[in-house]
């Protein structure tokens, strides 16, 4: 019971005090949509890095590893890969049932630094669930148990921010 407690209390000391600090993040002074959506992307990965480092090194005191460095490229690739299929194949299946039209075109300014805030979003929700919170439950309990858990609340997490 004391080892569910004590994982419980970093989870949500983790998960809350990540929340607590964002939400003192300035705002960044400028006209520009693209750059203002990068810098609130890009604070909460900052954010949840320092967190990680924290927890990692100072409360497991290097008990838990957070192995991002692991077989990056090939991850990330594959990731990119199977998202690119998935979206597709859904974009094919509108196109092909009418239910989807494409009319026209718009021009995005600064498009590079939209799809870089895009990317750092998706750096920081799997950090976030499945960095630190996913392997502090994987070695104290299981896989099974910390795939449901930061699951669960990765789906809240998007939700409520």
């Amino acid at each position: 019971m004391k080892k569910m407690i004590s994982t419980i209390l970093k989870t949500v000391v983790f998960f809350i005090g990540w929340a607590i600090l964002i939400s003192f993040t300035p705002d960044l002074q400028t006209k520009k949509q693209a750059l203002l959506r990068l810098w609130w992307e890009f604070t909460p990965l900052a954010v949840v890095i320092l967190f990680s480092i924290i927890f990692v090194l100072v409360i497991e005191k290097g008990k838990v590893q957070v192995s991002i460095g692991s077989r990056f490229f090939r991850n990330s690739l594959t990731g990119v890969v199977i998202g690119v299929l998935w979206l597709g194949s859904v974009v094919a299946v509108l196109l092909l049932t009418k239910t989807m039209s494409l009319q026209g075109q718009n021009n995005i300014d600064h498009i590079w630094i939209w799809i870089l805030a895009l990317l750092l979003n998706v750096a920081m929700q799997e950090l976030l669930v499945r960095g630190y919170l996913y392997q502090l439950w994987k070695q104290k309990y299981n896989v099974v148990v910390a795939t449901v858990l930061t699951t669960i609340i990765h789906c809240d997490a998007r939700w409520s921010i």
